[in-house]
């Protein structure tokens, strides 16, 4: 009885898998609403409002979320956001659009590639990655800061405690 449950299971599974193709396209929206200021043109409000839905949808996506869980760095994030919506966001449509006042709204949709998002993302944080420990953060001529890494978490009793990793390569003793 087990074995044949098992079985069906096994073969359920192969169709699942097989009838849907596990690297397809897939589509994702983003939605943003923004207001604007006197300084600042109609044409201008509509484009930034565009600009944040685009990252709104990149960064909600699911395989942006789990490919930059260890991102903390603001510049990296934002390199790698520019560099997925420049060219890897395919048939974006605006589905809805809305002004009222001085305050604009836009959702956005497109297909992306799930393969070509991971692989970018991983080239973008692997390349920086380097780059910084080849150059470091700083160097003193005695220790070169590679990375900090902050984080803050609770303890039992509530209270908020930050911890400071720091990443350090010594290159010469002190005599």
């Amino acid at each position: 009885m087990i074995i044949k449950f098992m079985t069906r299971m096994i073969v359920a599974t192969i169709i699942l898998f097989s009838v849907s193709p596990v690297n397809a396209d897939e589509t994702i929206k983003g939605h943003y609403c923004y207001t604007y200021g006197d300084k600042e043109s109609l044409k201008e409000a509509k484009d930034v409002t565009r600009t944040l839905a685009i990252r709104n949808a990149i960064e909600s996506y699911r395989v942006y979320i789990e490919s930059t869980t260890s991102v903390r760095n603001f510049t990296l994030t934002n390199d790698i956001i520019q560099i997925v919506s420049s060219g890897y966001l395919k048939d974006m449509k605006v589905v809805e659009h809305k002004e009222e006042g001085r305050t604009i709204c836009d959702t956005v949709e497109f297909t992306v590639s799930p393969k070509e998002i991971e692989k970018v993302i991983r080239q973008t944080v692997k390349r920086r990655t380097q780059a910084v420990e080849e150059k470091g953060i700083d160097n003193n001529g005695f220790l070169k800061i590679i990375s900090i890494n902050e984080s803050d978490y609770k303890t039992i009793q509530s209270v908020v405690r930050r911890d400071i990793d720091v990443r350090v390569q010594v290159l010469r003793k002190i005599n």
